[in-house]
């Protein structure tokens, strides 16, 4: 059964009043839905749109290549030769809740069949855009958790964002 908050509120009832009820944090978060979506590089028709509020991580990293040298007894460690950033890792975990099995399971095999594509896929979420400049991610897992309920399923998705590269130029 799906359950829709302002078919239940007073029209002077909007959601930043509501927000404004909670902590400044959760109020924020309360006053704009920032959906995520993904959608595929070569068929831009075949999407997938999470529902309200996916948990969004973004780990990043630096590469450092180190070397070993023999530099007496006084001195530790390594020398640090090259860095540069490595890929950004984001994790996207959600709860898909349905009315029905079937509605569910079209969503399973929905996002399955983008995920498991094999293609770099455009994400649409502002968040990611804007903050940390990822446009595109490449699944790298993709986890489906027991859940509990007849029509509820957890995924947890682990992906690697990716830039479009010239490598070889025509000259």
């Amino acid at each position: 059964m799906s359950f829709n908050l302002a078919t239940y509120l007073r029209p002077e009832v909007t959601a930043p009043a509501v927000a404004s009820l909670y902590p400044t944090g959760v109020a924020e978060h309360m006053k704009e839905r920032v959906p995520l979506n993904l959608v595929s590089t070569t068929n831009g028709k075949i999407r997938f749109d999470f529902p309200l509020d996916p948990v969004v991580s973004v780990q990043g990293k630096t590469i450092i290549t180190r070397r070993n040298v023999a530099k007496g007894g006084t001195i530790h460690g390594t020398i640090k030769e090259s860095w540069r950033e490595d890929d950004w890792t984001v994790s996207i975990a959600a709860v898909l809740t349905y009315d029905t099995a079937d509605e569910l399971n079209n969503s399973i095999g929905a996002l399955r069949q983008l995920c498991e594509s094999g293609e770099t896929l455009n994400v649409e979420n502002q968040w990611l855009n804007t903050a940390f400049g990822i446009t595109r991610l490449v699944v790298e897992s993709l986890d489906f958790q027991h859940t509990k309920g007849l029509n509820n399923q957890t995924v947890t998705l682990t992906c690697y964002s990716d830039d479009s590269y010239t490598l070889l130029e025509e000259i």
